[in-house]
């Protein structure tokens, strides 16, 4: 659960450094869009993986009531944060 947060900040740290280096507007516009996107993309992730079972002692004990996300789905949200977190990356110009 701290894996998703602690890399979108890395990638965030480096966008704010190239913000300072940015030589014209598109590129400063490109990297304030793509920090906002992780930003909210990490916490919307990061959410899911901490709510995966409701209720969410579920996880620990599952003597009682309750559910959880099936796996593929949380194998797809996984995929689909390492993506999205590299796509930005590769694409600063």
């Amino acid at each position: 659960m701290i894996y998703n947060p602690t890399v979108a900040v890395v990638k965030i740290s480096i966008c704010l450094f190239l913000l300072r280096l940015a030589p014209t507007k598109f590129y400063r516009r490109y990297l304030w869009s793509t920090l906002i996107f992780m930003a909210t993309y990490t916490v919307a992730c990061t959410l899911n993986i901490a709510f995966q079972c409701l209720p969410a002692y579920y996880f620990y004990d599952r003597r009682g009531p309750g559910k959880c996300m099936p796996t593929k789905a949380l194998m797809a949200v996984a995929y689909t944060h390492g993506g999205t977190l590299c796509y930005p990356t590769y694409n600063i110009p």
